[in-house]
């Protein structure tokens, strides 16, 4: 759903509060400025011209704004969705079991406590299904099985509360043990998530390395010497932008699979 044109902010933060809330202006405003000093301050050090380097800072604005806000608040949608779907199938397993529970009833005091876009999903599916025969429960059901798709645990689950609908039978081995895999995907998730930081943190070190090599380089042979022989020379011009366009390309391969949380995915 995510594969589309350029996001404008508000619809940035049409996905953002489904889970959450929309970009506020200081977080905005501060994401743009590290943005820009960063690759101001980059290309400074290596070019020593200052219109360039503000060039490249609107560069950095313009690349958060187009690439790093939409991936970041994908990331923060999914994984925020992920877990309402998880409270959903631990809830509802345990509630399905009390036999003097109705079917409806359960589902529709999940629905009332489940946050965000779930929430109100499970309480449109819970109007239709009051309402419904058994081919018509199925299909409302099926509706909302399409837009979790890549959640197989998930789908799974949703076949089962199809199943208990149409037909009245409630496997709770089979519920528990799809529930469990929901569980351990979640974990897996969220383990995978903090090992990915060490990298991150690792490629912003080498890229501050890098730079401070070429800062101490610069007054190593003088300044004017590295601004009349390197920096101003059609040489460091060409090595220059051929360096940024490879770091651009590195950063950009990472922080793709940076924001990619998935470790159970399936298309149809």
């Amino acid at each position: 759903m995510f594969k589309r044109r350029t996001w404008t902010i508000e619809e940035i933060n049409v996905w953002r509060e489904k889970y959450g809330h929309k970009i506020r202006t200081r977080e905005l405003l501060g994401r743009f400025v590290i943005a820009f000093l960063a690759l101001y301050i980059m290309s400074y050090i290596l070019y020593r011209y200052w219109w360039l380097s503000v060039i490249y800072g609107l560069i950095g604005i313009l690349g958060t704004y187009l690439w790093v806000l939409p991936a970041e608040a994908r990331r923060i949608y999914e994984m925020q969705s992920y877990r309402e779907r998880d409270r959903f199938t631990n809830t509802f397993t345990q509630m399905i079991k009390n036999p003097s529970r109705s079917f409806l009833s359960c589902l529709h005091e999940i629905a009332s406590i489940t946050l965000g876009e779930l929430g109100q999903q499970l309480t449109t599916l819970t109007a239709k299904l009051r309402s419904a025969n058994e081919k018509e429960g199925i299909a409302a059901v099926d509706g909302l099985k399409k837009q979790y798709k890549k959640d197989i645990s998930f789908v799974h689950y949703l076949e089962q509360v199809a199943t208990i609908f149409a037909f009245g039978r409630i496997n709770t081995d089979v519920l528990d043990q799809i529930t469990r895999q929901h569980n351990e995907v979640l974990v897996e998730r969220e383990i995978y998530i903090e090992e990915k930081r060490g990298p991150r943190s690792e490629l912003l070190i080498m890229l501050f390395m890098t730079f401070f090599a070429f800062f101490v380089l610069s007054y190593v042979f003088t300044l004017q010497n590295w601004i009349n022989l390197y920096s101003h020379q059609p040489i460091g011009w060409f090595c220059n932008t051929l360096y940024f366009v490879y770091i651009s390309l590195v950063f950009r391969i990472f922080f793709k699979n940076y924001v990619n949380d998935e470790v159970e995915e399936i298309n149809y």
